[in-house]
Parts: C-alpha cells; structure tokens; sequence
C-alpha cells in the first residue's frame, strides 16, 4: 500500500505499528501519535470532522471523527 510507504511502516514486518492515541484534555481532543510507524522526515496531518458525511477538514471542538495524512517533510 502507498500509505504504509508514505508512513514509513515496513509490510512485511507484521510488528510495525503505526498508533494514533485520542485523549480528551481540558474538554478537547488531543490526538498523539506513536509506535514504530512514527518516522524522523514523516509530516502528520490530523483532520476531524463532525458527522461522517462531512468533508475532512481542520479539527475543531465539533469534531467526532478523525483520520491522519503522513507525507514525507520538506
């Protein structure tokens, strides 16, 4: 898969691991990531969204659902 390369995760090792925490903090959200799949040169990208017929945008205090975007730093 071209998002395991992006994200630096190595296929056919089956202990890689990429690991995105979600934690309530003060009444936010707060989204860490960590495990083996978190890579030096990797930018990670969170977006959220409110309902899941929404497009993914920026997170807010709405936000109910989340993906993450791995891309390669400049």
């Amino acid at each position: 898969m071209w998002e395991c390369h992006v994200a630096g995760l190595d296929q056919t090792d089956e202990t890689d691991d990429f690991i995105a925490i979600i934690e309530m903090v003060n009444g936010f959200p707060k989204i860490s990531v960590c495990g083996r799949g978190e890579r030096p040169g990797r930018v990670y990208t969170v977006e959220g969204k409110e309902n899941l017929g929404d497009s993914w945008g920026p997170t807010n205090a709405t936000s109910r659902f989340f993906h993450i975007k791995a891309r390669v730093g400049e």
